[in-house]
């Protein structure tokens, strides 16, 4: 079974953040720092505006946005996989968070894949359960864990 989902962020949070980037940037008296910075607040969140997840047969793949950001964790290198809480610190975006990287674009609900090298990935997802039963499931059908 393949499992495909993806996330959006909320309208409200987009034009929120959309108001307080322009209202920031407008403060930017150069003109031309003022366009660099409207640009890069514009990919930003046309990048971070969804996470698609798909597991597959061999790997879980995500996706943010149209698809300029992408990454790939092989089934076969993951020991064990579960649901995480995050805490409100470890904010959203991709960033290291110790012990390896958080892949979050809302909320708080994660599934956390734990590596053999002992890094672990966490990926956010509203669909938590499910995300990790069709993990669970790829692992067991594909033999890579007991």
């Amino acid at each position: 079974m393949k499992y495909t989902h993806t996330q959006s962020v909320p309208m409200p949070v987009l034009f929120g953040g959309g108001l307080v980037g322009w209202l920031t940037t407008n403060a930017i008296k150069n003109p031309f720092a003022r366009t660099l910075a409207t640009g890069a607040l514009a990919l930003t969140g046309e990048v971070m505006r969804s996470l698609a997840v798909e597991v597959g047969e061999e790997e879980v793949h995500i996706t943010y946005g149209a698809g300029l950001v992408q990454k790939s964790f092989k089934l076969s290198e993951v020991e064990s996989c579960k649901q995480r809480r995050l805490s409100p610190v470890h904010g959203w975006g991709i960033h290291w968070i110790g012990n390896g990287w958080l892949y979050n674009i809302y909320g708080l609900d994660a599934v956390e894949l734990n590596f053999k090298n002992g890094t672990v990935a966490v990926i956010g997802t509203d669909e938590p359960t499910e995300l990790e039963q069709a993990i669970l499931d790829q692992l067991r059908t594909r033999r890579f864990v007991d």
